[in-house]
């Protein structure tokens, strides 16, 4: 559940992640993108976010934990107050 107390005040501590759980999400993210694949077809736009995937994912192997942790909580506020649903 969405409180502030869970944001502003009670930040969680993330610690930097493992090479086995960045390993585990990027065959997770990638499985998916080929599901995707199947229905869409090998077209540009889908070469297009391979490519932004493959990206998104090696920074996030990269960057420190904080920053990702800020980055996470303004997605899910913006996500939120657009309506969509959050995966938590």
């Amino acid at each position: 559940m969405f409180t502030a107390s869970r944001i502003y005040l009670d930040p969680p501590q993330m610690p930097k992640p493992s090479k086995e759980a960045i390993s585990a999400m990027t065959s997770t993210v990638m499985s998916d993108l080929a599901a995707v694949k199947v229905v869409v077809g090998d077209t540009e736009e889908m070469a297009g976010l391979e490519t932004f995937v493959s990206i998104s994912l090696r920074l996030i192997a990269a960057t420190n934990p904080s920053k990702l942790r800020d980055i996470m909580r303004v997605v899910e506020i913006q996500a939120r107050m657009d309506g969509k649903h959050v995966y938590e």
